[in-house]
């Protein structure tokens, strides 16, 4: 019992205390390194039933975490430089597969009124519309992989 509780602890803490940071210069915070963890997070996740719910927790748990490193009041930033991580990612996968732009048409989503807390309309509709759009791609990409196991 007490092997399983020491593999258990090794294991939460190897999550969370490599928590990538990006060094701040004098007189800046300390910011998490959200694009470093998407990459990381998102090039784990494999084809398969759970592909989106794990991208999806990838793309939360960055947000989340970068919001903790900054504060409560800065989750627009965060949200902001998710969206442009997964717009990069998405012109990646776009140029890599090109055949997958021809198959994907732009999604559309409704961004009439959202209601969230310290952001506009405007920032959570570009979040949506990067989060669908890279979701999509990420599914082409991985289905048109070679498997490598």
């Amino acid at each position: 019992m007490k092997v399983v509780q020491s593999i258990t602890a090794a294991f939460i803490a190897s999550l969370v205390l490599p928590a990538p940071m990006l060094q701040a210069q004098p007189g800046q915070e300390a910011m998490f390194d959200s694009h470093g963890y998407l990459t990381a997070c998102s090039s784990r996740v494999s084809k398969g039933a759970m592909l989106i719910p794990m991208l999806r927790l990838c793309v939360s748990s960055a947000i989340k975490l970068c919001n903790l490193s900054l504060g409560p009041q800065r989750l627009g930033g965060c949200m902001a430089s998710t969206a442009l991580w997964l717009e990069h990612d998405s012109k990646r996968i776009a140029q890599e597969y090109p055949s997958a732009l021809n198959e994907q048409e732009e999604p559309q989503i409704e961004c009439s009124d959202p209601q969230v807390v310290d952001l506009t309309s405007t920032q959570i509709c570009a979040f949506q519309m990067a989060l669908l759009k890279w979701f999509k791609l990420r599914v082409v990409e991985l289905d048109q992989r070679p498997r490598t196991r």
